[in-house]
């Protein structure tokens, strides 16, 4: 059977473990000035990579479950409402501080941005949940990289899940797990679909000991299309044209969301689910916001 039409013998699911986080988002209309003052508007939302794919799967009418800490604030539960209100289903875990993301928009969509971890890794929160449903488990490698306690990695190897979906995250997250962990994650899954903008697939490639010719791997280049390589075969899409892009904080999560979407609800074209993560991209980016 091929990978392809594995992932559509899936029955429609997906289920994401992450970490909600509030983000506050400042738009600069104007260059940053001499005395550190900047005309814009700050616009507050959640995101986080794995929850805010899971928002955008559900939305495309796949049977997702997000699993994770969610804090006792205001914002915890505010989050969780959020992705529940879209249609995901919330296995929540309860930690006590909301992560935080402040994020610098500029005026011609990019940014740049800086996060805390709230309390989401201060106990092995993981460890709480009996396992995933089998089928697709998707998270990020910036949640591995970030928990010091090795719960993600532990739910990962008990779990029951066919197909890892792994989003690399930074650059940053790729060094710091290294290719060991890296390829823990991996081995855990018996087809595994791995997502990079050019940045990450770069570094990914060239961390001695890991062979990405057996997997999807997906490598996004922006404005420039994405490319899906498997076992020597390569298919290319280019990005949708004709959209300005206003703020690209959650392009890489919408695309994972809409590729699998594509491909969970039976596309057997990679090329046409390629199209479907463009489309889901382009929708955020011409707008304020993560998801």
């Amino acid at each position: 059977m091929s990978p392809l039409e594995k992932l559509q013998t899936l029955n429609n699911t997906l289920d994401v473990w992450g970490e909600p986080t509030v983000c506050d988002i400042a738009l600069c209309g104007t260059p940053f000035m001499k005395d550190g003052s900047v005309r814009g508007e700050i616009t507050r939302c959640y995101g986080g990579s794995a929850y805010a794919t899971a928002i955008g799967a559900a939305r495309r009418g796949v049977d997702t479950v997000f699993y994770g800490p969610f804090g006792a604030d205001r914002e915890g539960v505010e989050a969780l409402s959020y992705a529940q209100a879209n249609g995901v289903l919330v296995k929540p875990l309860q930690s006590e501080v909301t992560r935080r993301t402040i994020i610098i928009t500029d005026t011609d969509g990019t940014r740049s941005m800086v996060g805390d971890s709230g309390d989401a890794f201060l106990r092995p929160y993981a460890d709480e949940i009996d396992g995933v449903r089998s089928g697709v488990f998707h998270l990020s490698l910036s949640s591995v990289d970030r928990d010091e306690t090795g719960s993600i990695k532990r739910l990962v190897e008990r779990s029951s899940c066919e197909i890892l979906s792994l989003d690399l995250g930074s650059t940053g997250a790729i060094e710091r797990v290294g290719a060991d962990g890296v390829r823990q994650l991996l081995s855990a899954a018996r087809f595994t679909v791995v997502f990079a903008n050019a940045e990450e697939a770069s570094c990914f490639k060239n961390t001695p000991g890991i062979d990405v010719s057996e997997n999807f791997f997906i490598e996004r280049r922006g404005g420039g299309g994405a490319f899906l390589r498997h076992f020597g075969e390569e298919w290319f899409e280019p990005a949708v044209s004709g959209v300005k892009p206003l703020d690209t904080t959650g392009a890489g999560d919408a695309f994972a969301a809409g590729f699998l979407s594509s491909l969970l609800k039976g596309e057997r074209d990679p090329k046409n689910a390629l199209r479907a993560g463009h489309m889901a991209a382009a929708d955020v980016i011409s707008r304020v916001g993560t998801v």
